[in-house]
């Protein structure tokens, strides 16, 4: 199985009205306006939807980093009105030991070894002041197997400790789908990769799910890790 390629699916990805713009995006707004960072970095911020959403949360200074030409070019347009939002492409325009918060939505699942994990959370580290947080939302790993409002896998328990191994995504809003490979880390292979990378743990919060016509989910689709940088 190859990996999704990101460009060829970024314009399609960004139309699909997922359920986490409001439950995700709403339960890590409000966290963040309870703490009021002076920055923020969102680390793989695709098309610049969740910093659009802030606009109640006053945050000086947002910097949106995603390494996609065209997800920098949607968010940049998306965001162009929002004077204190940059857009950039390149890492290396990110200011080190800068920022009080980095988020970290839905990226997890598209990073492809151990290594790369580990590799990718240290990096955010570094742009952290001492004690900054990340914020990082993931697909629930313990939950994959279920269907959920605008997602489902092909993902089966039974590969639970299979960690590193790939599985299929479709996300459907009943307008738009797209059609993702996403690689599965375990809740302890996230906890001991956010240990090797200089975070502890403080909070995990699981998200329920949007409901539809009275429809509940059976589980919670997305969970939320709050994590301190040593």
């Amino acid at each position: 199985m190859s990996f999704t390629d990101w460009e060829a699916l970024a314009t399609q990805y960004s139309r699909i009205n997922d359920a986490r713009r409001d439950t995700v995006f709403v339960e890590i707004a409000r966290w963040l306006g309870e703490r009021k960072p002076g920055a923020l970095l969102d680390y793989g911020g695709g098309d610049g939807s969740f910093v659009c959403g802030l606009t109640q949360v006053p945050i000086p200074e947002i910097v949106v980093f995603d390494p996609t030409p065209t997800m920098v070019a949607l968010a940049q347009e998306k965001c162009a009105h929002l004077a204190h939002v940059s857009v950039v492409g390149s890492v290396e325009l990110i200011a080190p030991r800068h920022f009080d918060v980095a988020t970290f939505n839905a990226v997890w699942m598209s990073l492809r070894s151990d290594t790369e994990c580990v590799e990718t959370l240290s990096l955010i580290h570094g742009f952290l002041r001492p004690g900054g947080t990340v914020v990082a939302s993931v697909t629930h790993p313990c939950f994959r197997a279920q269907r959920f409002s605008t997602y489902r896998t092909d993902f089966d328990n039974a590969r639970y400790f299979e960690d590193g191994s790939q599985f299929l995504v479709e996300m459907s809003d009943g307008l738009e789908s797209v059609v993702l490979i996403d690689t599965h880390w375990s809740l302890g292979a996230m906890v001991r990769q956010l240990r090797k990378s200089g975070f502890q743990i403080e909070e995990l919060r699981e998200i329920r799910d949007r409901v539809i016509d009275g429809w509940v989910a059976p589980a919670s689709p997305w969970l939320v890790l709050y994590a301190r940088a040593q």
